[in-house]
């Protein structure tokens, strides 16, 4: 059996499966190729025989009983809509927080003596527009790069606090 044959068989079975009917182009490769049409018409004779049969009739009770266990089981496996936080992560939220936090004047004090003295150093050989304009890129660059990590400590802090429970957790 040729590879489209193959995949045209299975989707008329899935589509048996689903109680739908084959789409047209599984339907025209059928009336073209002798393999599909005796599948397809293998596959109608016993829609049809399935049809055919009456359905039994279930007792309310089971079926009362079959609904109460399915959906039990599907309550103890369901994920909640809103997963909460790892445990500990607010421990590893202010262990990450405290070295950036403690360094955050640093960053600011060397920022600013290099605008200062950058600013000294170039006065009489660079416009003042031009430093004021180049003061400005990096001001921003020095606080974006800021912003960029104190944004990034309580994804670093939920990322370990989840790894440290997959260890923990089989």
């Amino acid at each position: 059996m040729s590879e489209p044959c193959a995949g045209v068989q299975e989707r008329m079975v899935e589509a048996l499966l689903a109680q739908r009917d084959a789409g047209a182009p599984d339907l025209a490769h059928a009336e073209s190729c002798d393999a599909c049409r005796a599948h397809r018409d293998d596959l109608m004779a016993l829609r049809a025989g399935l049809d055919a049969e009456p359905w039994p009739e279930l007792p309310e009770a089971l079926a009362e009983r079959a609904r109460a266990a399915a959906f039990a089981e599907l309550a103890a496996t369901a994920e909640p809509a809103r997963a909460p936080l790892p445990e500990g992560f607010g421990r590893q939220l202010v262990r990450v927080l405290a070295a950036p936090a403690l360094l955050l004047p640093v960053i600011v004090a060397w920022n600013a003596a290099v605008l200062f003295f950058a600013a000294e150093l170039l006065a009489g050989a660079v416009p003042a527009a031009v430093l004021t304009t180049a003061g400005a890129f990096y001001a921003l660059a020095a606080g974006g790069s800021v912003a960029l990590l104190f944004g990034s400590i309580p994804f670093v802090a939920q990322l370990e606090a989840r790894r440290r429970l997959c260890e923990v957790t089989p």
